[in-house]
């Protein structure tokens, strides 16, 4: 089922064309948004923002598949091909099963959480409950002077007194059974949005970076055993923002304190992260001053292995040579995470398919792929190999190990296999 979610997700985002007029994918599109409009000398402007109550278990799936086949219809795909889709998303929405402590559960209304189907489901109703939203409402038009949508958080420049906005905030929620918000107001006209404190102080924006109480200091600590890249990666981000993000003087060197602050609490050298700084920032000011364009570079395809510290250096010597097709990447060991903490129920994995070995009484080893569950391919081989005269038209590839019937008797005496190995490797993923 994850396989094919997944490609009708890709489908929906590549081939259907529907407007998302008011979403945004990041804080720098909030920041582009937000400084564009101007706001005029006016003591009733408020910033606020509105929550759907639990996006996806409430989104009717009905109405999702009727606004599908209306955009399909829109396509140049042939009625048939459109009919396969429909007919492909039903299947998906009408068999939502999950596992919870061993027991099978079937979801039977709204989109399910973790499937890739249900973002992109989910931005279509959205964005079609908008369209309709600015369409027929005149408090709409009246209160609003900005709407942006983050997957099911909004924030909200509205102009009018507190009544209003609880007024607005009780139309919102009669207009679908289903759908629910939840307003919060700001505080000194400050709100929290994303990563971002925003507030309005003499009709302009301010801004300052925003971190959630539970945010905690900790990021990749230097003397772990992870590439470099890996560890860097944190302070890249920060930096990135840092710069991007219009602050004022005091908020910069706020920001900037305690970027270097969690750099020492995980054993970061402080030379190390102030040379990243200089160096991010030089290249961003150039940025600021040139009008030339960036060279594209033919995209390259990469390979990731295991992280072996002593070899580091010499894969990133590897991948600086522009005449190679490809580059290497490393991937994370195992963490305690993984290892000590069960966030899925273990799956029997003679229930998976992917590879695996058999290793016969004689010595010899038979690997073999299936992407039908491995107990089902197991029992294949022993019903074979227990009766080959039946199965000689069309024989298992186990006999390219010498396992025959030979003259009345096997090659190998019985019992055929003393120890069978497991090792699925799941072709999706490429990981055992």
């Amino acid at each position: 089922m994850y396989p094919t979610t997944r490609f009708l997700s890709h489908l929906f985002n590549k081939q259907i064309n529907f407007q998302t007029t008011f979403a945004v994918k990041n804080t720098k599109k909030l920041l582009n948004n937000l400084n564009s409009i101007e706001l005029q000398s006016n003591s009733n402007i408020h910033i606020c923002s509105f929550d759907i109550v639990n996006l996806f278990p409430f989104v009717p799936t009905g109405e999702v598949i009727s606004l599908i086949s209306d955009l399909l219809h829109h396509t140049d795909f042939p009625n048939i091909v459109t009919e396969q889709i429909l007919s492909l998303t039903k299947f998906c929405l009408n068999n939502m099963v999950f596992q919870f402590n061993n027991q099978l559960y079937s979801q039977t209304e709204g989109l399910p959480m973790g499937s890739p189907l249900s973002p992109v489901l989910a931005e279509i109703f959205l964005t079609n409950f908008e369209n309709k939203l600015i369409s027929i409402n005149v408090l709409f038009k009246k209160h609003i002077l900005f709407w942006n949508r983050y997957v099911d958080d909004i924030l909200c420049v509205f102009t009018g007194s507190d009544a209003d906005i609880e007024h607005f905030l009780m139309f919102l929620n009669n207009l679908h059974p289903r759908i629910k918000f939840t307003l919060e107001k700001s505080v000194n006209n400050t709100l929290p949005f994303l990563d971002l404190y925003i507030s309005i102080n003499n009709n302009s924006f301010t801004y300052d970076i925003y971190r959630k109480p539970t945010t905690t200091d900790h990021v990749i600590p230097f003397d772990s055993n992870h590439p470099m890249s890996h560890k860097m990666a944190a302070f890249r981000f920060f930096f990135n923002r840092l710069f991007t993000t219009p602050l004022n003087q005091n908020n910069y060197n706020k920001e900037l304190d305690t970027v270097f602050f969690i750099a020492l609490k995980n054993n970061f050298p402080v030379r190390l992260i102030y040379n990243l700084y200089n160096k991010m920032s030089l290249k961003y000011n150039i940025s600021l001053v040139t009008s030339l364009s960036k060279i594209n570079k033919p995209n390259k395809t990469y390979i990731s292995i295991p992280f072996i510290r002593n070899y580091e250096n010499l894969i990133n010597r590897f991948n600086k040579n522009s005449d190679h097709e490809f580059c290497i990447s490393f991937t994370s060991p195992v963490s305690l995470k993984h290892t000590f903490c069960k966030l899925k129920d273990n799956v029997n994995k003679s229930q998976l398919s992917g590879i695996y070995k058999l290793v016969c009484s004689c010595g010899k080893i038979y690997i073999g792929k299936t992407k039908r569950a491995f107990e089902i391919r197991l029992k294949e081989h022993l019903r074979y190999l227990s009766h080959p005269s039946r199965y000689l038209t069309n024989p298992t590839s186990i006999n390219e190990c010498d396992h025959w019937f030979v003259d009345g008797t096997f090659k190998c005496t019985p019992p055929l296999f003393y120890q069978v190995y497991v090792f699925l490797l799941n072709p999706d993923s490429g990981h055992w």
